[in-house]
């Protein structure tokens, strides 16, 4: 039986002890949840009594919180998912379990039927930067920033070496290196909602982050996943 791996990463999240516990119950007691964090002590105290496994983040910045839970998950599956409420866990369970039935070394959940939630201004941004990816890499995606994600150790063994450096790519970090290294990418539709219980982590400035998401996307088609 696959053993699986979930990498929650944490940044003062009032939800992620629901989100954790709510992982333990529709996933088993017996998965593997290491949540990598890098909050303020009071917002790191309750994780420890979620029976998660805790890791205060070294690195800077969500791809790097990624890897480093990765690099010491010792699951056949290795999966994220955001804890701030937006994703539901039975979606979440469907991704995993897409990816242990497919023909896929990696999953995501494709949130681009929920416009509404999401917001015109980012949706445009999200298909402006799935698109470069699509073109550039082959690829038929529609949501390749998706919070919601599992792959093969397999996979992740073929991109580990890979620096993450100081990028805000997120998921694009992971498909672009795994599509640079043959791996099948694909995704199923999932809700996204509303966010709860906290102010998004991710910096203000959306059209310069996405300028740089972008020529990150490009970079790398170019040189290489190094």
């Amino acid at each position: 039986m696959l053993r699986l791996s979930v990498i929650v990463p944490t940044k003062n999240e009032a939800t992620a002890p629901r989100i954790i516990s709510e992982l333990y119950s529709k996933l088993g007691k017996d998965t593997e949840i290491i949540v990598v964090d890098k909050s303020k002590p009071d917002m790191l105290k309750p994780l420890y009594v979620t029976g998660a496994k805790i890791m205060v983040q070294k690195s800077s910045g969500y791809t790097a919180a990624l890897m480093e839970g990765f690099s010491v998950a010792h699951g056949d599956i290795l999966s994220t998912i955001d804890p701030d409420g937006t994703y539901e866990v039975d979606d979440f369970k469907k991704v995993v379990e897409t990816l242990k039935a497919g023909n896929a070394d990696f999953v995501s959940g494709d949130r681009s039927n929920n416009k509404e939630v999401i917001g015109s201004y980012l949706m445009f941004g999200n298909k402006f930067l799935t698109s470069v990816f699509n073109v550039f890499y082959n690829q038929k995606m529609h949501d390749a920033l998706s919070g919601s994600f599992a792959m093969r150790r397999s996979a992740f063994d073929a991109i580990r070496k890979v620096n993450p450096g100081s990028n805000k790519a997120g998921t694009l970090f992971f498909e672009a290196a795994l599509a640079l290294h043959g791996k099948r990418i694909a995704e199923i539709p999932i809700t996204y909602k509303e966010r709860q219980g906290s102010k998004p982590q991710v910096t203000r400035s959306k059209p310069m982050l996405g300028i740089k998401i972008a020529f990150y996307t490009l970079k790398t088609r170019i040189i290489g996943a190094k």
